[in-house]
C-alpha cells in the first residue's frame, strides 16, 4: 500500500551487459566521461566491443581490491550481479576468463596512470579534524616493497630484493614510494619501479606533486639538503627524522632548546656555496624499552620559529608520519590481502593492478572523509574494514537501482560508514626497534621449488624411503 522509494534501473533490449557492469559506487569520483577522455588521449579504445571494454576493464581492474578472493570472472560477476534479475528477455552472459585477461592486456598502464594523477589530490578541508597543524596540510612520504607472483617476466623485469642474510627474497618484489595526506590516509601520488631501484630515487618524482602550505614528513633514510631546497621553493615546509651523523654542530641555539644549522654545502641541485637554513631538534624517550632511553632521536625542520612551531609541537606532529604506514596497512592487508602475491602475471599487469589498488583505496578514503566531515567527527573514528565491507555490498544497490535513486543511495552509504565507530582515545602508536624472528626455521623459498618435479617421479609413492625396520617386517 506504500509506494516504492527507490525505482529498478530501466533497461531496453538495446543495451549491453558490458556497458552496465561498471563500478557505480565509485562512478561520482571516476566518471565515464574522465575514463573516455583519458582514453581518446591515450589512443586506448578497443578496436571492437565485444564481451568486455576498456571502460569496464579499469572498473574491473579497481574492483578486484574490493573482491581480492575472487577471481576475476568472480569480480565482473559481482558488478553484474545487481542487473541479473532486471535484465530483459534475453541470456545473461559474464566474459569468459580468457577474454577478461585478453582486454586487460590490452589496456595500457598509461590509463591506469593517468586517472590516478587527474582524480587523486588531497581532499581535506578546514573542516576536516586532524588534517592542518600549524596551518599547514599534514604530508607523509614513504616506501614499501611487495611481493609479486613468480613468472619469468617478472623476475627478470622486477628482481628480488636481498635480506638480511644476504640471501635473495622468494618472491619477485615490486618497490613503491606515496605521498599521503596524514589526516585522510589518501595517497595522491605514486612511484614505482624495479626493487632495485633505491626509495631515494622513486621519492624524488614525487617532487612535483608537493604544492604550497604542506608540511612533508618523511623518515631518515629520505632526508637531505636538496629535500629541503626542493620543498621550501615549493612554499611548503618538511619535518624528518635525522640520522646521528647529520647537522651535529649548532650554529645558533634557540629559547627551546632546538638549534639552527647555516650550510654551504653544494648538493644535488644546489648551486655551489648556497646558503640553507634548517633547524634541530633533539629528544629522548622515557620508556627504557621502547625507547631506547641512552639514544637521542634527532628531527629536522625549515621551520625555524621557536614561538610560531615550538619544539613539542613539532615532536607531537612527526608522530602523526605513523598514518602512512597506517595507509600501507590497510592497502596490503585488507584490500590485498598481503599474505598471497600480486596477482598480474607480467610487468604491466603488476603496475595495472597497483593503481587499481591506490584508485580503490583512494575512493574508500574519499567517501569515509566525506561521511566523517559530515557526521563532525575525525576521520581516523571510521573503521576502514567496515567501510570495505559496507562499500562491497554497496556495489549490487549502485548496480541494480536507478540513476536518479544515486543521491539517496550515497547518502544511505555515508551513514552506514559510521555505524562502526573506533574508540576517541587512540591506542599510542608506537613500534620498538626490534624484529619478531631472527631467522626462520626453514630455508628460503626458491624459483625451483615452485615446478620442480623430477622426471622419474610418477606418484607419491615413488617420494617414499621405507625405514629399515618397516623393511624386515615386511
Amino acid at each position: 500500500s506504500f509506494p516504492m522509494p527507490l525505482s529498478l534501473r530501466q533497461l531496453s533490449p538495446d543495451h549491453k551487459t558490458v556497458q552496465q557492469s561498471i563500478l557505480h559506487v565509485f562512478e561520482h569520483l571516476y566518471p565515464v566521461s574522465l575514463l573516455s577522455q583519458i582514453l581518446d588521449q591515450t589512443h586506448a579504445w578497443e578496436q571492437r566491443e565485444r564481451e568486455t571494454n576498456m571502460v569496464q576493464m579499469c572498473y574491473t581492474i579497481m574492483a578486484l581490491h574490493l573482491f581480492p578472493r575472487l577471481s576475476q570472472r568472480g569480480v565482473l560477476r559481482e558488478l553484474a550481479s545487481g542487473l541479473r534479475w532486471i535484465w530483459p528477455d534475453k541470456p545473461f552472459e559474464i566474459p569468459v576468463t580468457s577474454a577478461i585477461s585478453t582486454r586487460r592486456k590490452q589496456l595500457p598502464v598509461l590509463v591506469m596512470r593517468r586517472l590516478f594523477e587527474q582524480a587523486c589530490h588531497p581532499i581535506a578541508t578546514p573542516a576536516t579534524k586532524g588534517a592542518f597543524a600549524l596551518g599547514l596540510r599534514l604530508m607523509a612520504i614513504d616506501a614499501t616493497l611487495d611481493n609479486v607472483i613468480e613468472t619469468q617476466a617478472n623476475a627478470a623485469h622486477f628482481g628480488r630484493a636481498s635480506t638480511l642474510h644476504k640471501s635473495a627474497t622468494p618472491f619477485p618484489q615490486v618497490r613503491c614510494a606515496f605521498l599521503s595526506e596524514c589526516g585522510t590516509h589518501s595517497m595522491v601520488a605514486a612511484r614505482m619501479g624495479p626493487c632495485h631501484h633505491s626509495e631515494e630515487a622513486l621519492a624524488v618524482g614525487l617532487v612535483s606533486s608537493i604544492t604550497a602550505n604542506m608540511l612533508v614528513m618523511m623518515d631518515s633514510g629520505l632526508v637531505s639538503l636538496w629535500w629541503a631546497k626542493q620543498v621550501r621553493d615549493r612554499q611548503s615546509h618538511l619535518l624528518a627524522r635525522l640520522t646521528s651523523t647529520m647537522f651535529l654542530h649548532p650554529d645558533q641555539i634557540l629559547s627551546d632548546g632546538s638549534y639552527l644549522v647555516h650550510t654551504r654545502l653544494p648538493s644535488r641541485g644546489m648551486t655551489p656555496g648556497e646558503a640553507l637554513t634548517v633547524r634541530v631538534i633533539e629528544y629522548q624517550i622515557a620508556d627504557p624499552i621502547l625507547g631506547q632511553s641512552h639514544k637521542i632521536h634527532r628531527v629536522v625542520t625549515t621551520l625555524l620559529d621557536p614561538i610560531v612551531a615550538p619544539a613539542m609541537d613539532l615532536i607531537q606532529i612527526y608522530h602523526e608520519r605513523w598514518e602512512i604506514e597506517a595507509s600501507l596497512d590497510e592497502q596490503k592487508n585488507h584490500l590485498r590481502l598481503a599474505s598471497r602475491p600480486l596477482r598480474g602475471q607480467t610487468p604491466q599487469l603488476v603496475y595495472q593492478e597497483l593503481y587499481g589498488l591506490l584508485l580503490t583505496h583512494f575512493a574508500l578514503r574519499s567517501l569515509m572523509h566525506e561521511a566523517a566531515v559530515q557526521a563532525d567527527l575525525d576521520p581516523d573514528r571510521l573503521s576502514f574494514t567496515h567501510a570495505v565491507e559496507v562499500v562491497s555490498r554497496a556495489v549490487r544497490d549502485f548496480t541494480q537501482w536507478s540513476q536518479h535513486d544515486q543521491p539517496f543511495l550515497k547518502a544511505r552509504l555515508l551513514e552506514d560508514l559510521c555505524d562502526d565507530l573506533l574508540p576517541a582515545q587512540r591506542r599510542v602508536r608506537f613500534q620498538a626497534r626490534a624484529v619478531k624472528r631472527s631467522k626462520a626455521r626453514y630455508e628460503s623459498k626458491r624459483r625451483f621449488f615452485f615446478s620442480y618435479t623430477p622426471d622419474h617421479i610418477h606418484s607419491f609413492a615413488d617420494l617414499i624411503v621405507p625405514e629399515r625396520r618397516l623393511l624386515l617386517l615386511n
